[in-house]
């Protein structure tokens, strides 16, 4: 009896045999030059025509912060600049603009709207504090 060696799947390919597959695709892309250019020709128009019928929508989005005046300490303004990192030591006053309250209103589009787009009179003219800071 002779015994069977497991065959061993070589999933090897030396230089020739790439070259060679490279080839037999190229002619194989060749023989189908009328499909790609036909759907090539499809994608085009159908991507020009959707580009040229709907329109672009753009969002934007804006937050600002107001701060209080906290007084001419040091100690006020090593306090400040804890706070901006998070930290709370302590000695605020919790007012409209403490750290429960500072989010929300900076989401808040009604206080953007009110803030930025009512008059304010800038040197005897009325004009809108958006139209001012962004001329």
């Amino acid at each position: 009896m002779t015994e069977q060696q497991p065959q061993i799947d070589n999933d090897e390919i030396s230089l020739k045999e790439l070259i060679q597959k490279i080839q037999e695709w190229i002619v194989f892309l060749k023989t189908q030059w009328k499909i790609i250019l036909t759907i090539a020709t499809f994608g085009s128009v159908i991507g020009f025509a959707y580009a040229s019928f709907v329109k672009p929508t753009y969002s934007a989005t804006t937050t600002f912060v107001l701060e209080e005046d906290k007084g001419g300490s040091g100690i006020g303004g090593a306090l400040g600049l804890a706070s901006s990192f998070g930290i709370d030591i302590g000695g605020g006053g919790g007012g409209l603009f403490s750290s429960t309250n500072i989010i929300e209103l900076m989401k808040s589009r009604f206080v953007v709207e009110k803030t930025l787009l009512n008059p304010v009179k800038i040197a005897g003219k009325e004009i809108s504090l958006a139209d001012y800071l962004f001329k």
